[in-house]
């Protein structure tokens, strides 16, 4: 069962690299551990504590940072 989502993934990630927008494609990868945390956080009922929202703000910067950085002036 892993193995073929594994294998789902992979392949989902190099069509993606291939054909799809490679700048929307790494600024969304930034924000998937913070998407992942949040359901967890849903399924695990509970509440997140100060340092959660802290470093939600920092990887949130750091994402928009390299996002502008990237981008056409």
């Amino acid at each position: 069962m892993v193995g073929s989502l594994i294998g789902i993934a992979y392949s989902n990630w190099n069509q993606s690299m291939q054909f799809g927008n490679i700048k929307v494609l790494i600024l969304a990868t930034y924000f998937m551990p913070i998407f992942s945390s949040v359901m967890s956080m849903l399924i695990l009922d509970v509440r997140p504590e100060l340092s959660f929202w802290i470093g939600t703000a920092l990887v949130s910067v750091g994402a928009i940072v390299c996002w502008k950085s990237t981008a056409i002036s």
